[in-house]
């Protein structure tokens, strides 16, 4: 977080002034929204959210100012997200926040790991976090005659794994898949372990 915008909530919240933010996080991650800043601690600004109506609590990590003429689209306060979105192109408004946070990424069209190093330099591997989309699960049923197997349209096509995961968790909505993702990217960022 940078001081200018750590700067300009407190002014802000003094003023009682509305301001437009980008926030790479939540249900709607990298969409504009107006906030009028209530509180402005370390970490997070409490704020009034316009479009919402109710206060909400913003973490300044993934919080920065709106450009005047930004290509972010409007956060939607009905909650209504465009899901139809792929992986790859989800994640490439945070590829530079996670490259910042000390993780190797890769991305393939239905997934997107992060990887740490080893002290001596060496990439991991396996994956510390990972975001997957599965569109099919095996559907396998015994029918008196021996196994039979088919495979079904998932109606939770998204995983996210982390090490505090004991197993995969699964999501019917990208953005909501995403949300997590970037919480536990964050979390267990190598930059933090240094």
């Amino acid at each position: 977080m940078s001081d200018d915008l750590r700067a300009r909530l407190m002014a802000a919240s003094t003023a009682g002034e509305i301001i437009r933010v980008v926030y790479q996080c939540g249900s709607q991650p990298g969409t504009i929204r107006e906030i009028v800043p209530l509180a402005v601690s370390d970490e997070e600004v409490v704020a009034h959210d316009v479009a919402a109506g109710i206060d909400k609590t913003f973490k300044l990590a993934y919080l920065q100012l709106a450009g005047a003429e930004g290509s972010a689209r409007a956060y939607d306060p009905t909650g209504h997200v465009d899901d139809s979105r792929t992986l790859p192109v989800a994640i490439v408004s945070h590829l530079e926040r996670l490259h910042a946070l000390g993780w190797h990424v890769d991305v393939t069209d239905t997934c997107v790991s992060l990887h740490s190093r080893f002290k001596n330099g060496k990439l991991r591997k396996g994956a510390d976090v990972a975001i997957m989309f599965n569109e099919f699960v095996i559907d396998a049923w015994d029918d008196g005659g021996g196994w039979r197997e088919e495979g079904v349209k998932s109606k939770r096509p998204f995983y996210v794994s982390a090490p505090t995961f004991e197993r995969a968790r699964t999501f019917a909505h990208l953005s909501v898949a995403l949300t997590l993702f970037l919480e536990e990217a964050a979390k267990h960022a190598p930059s933090s372990r240094v």
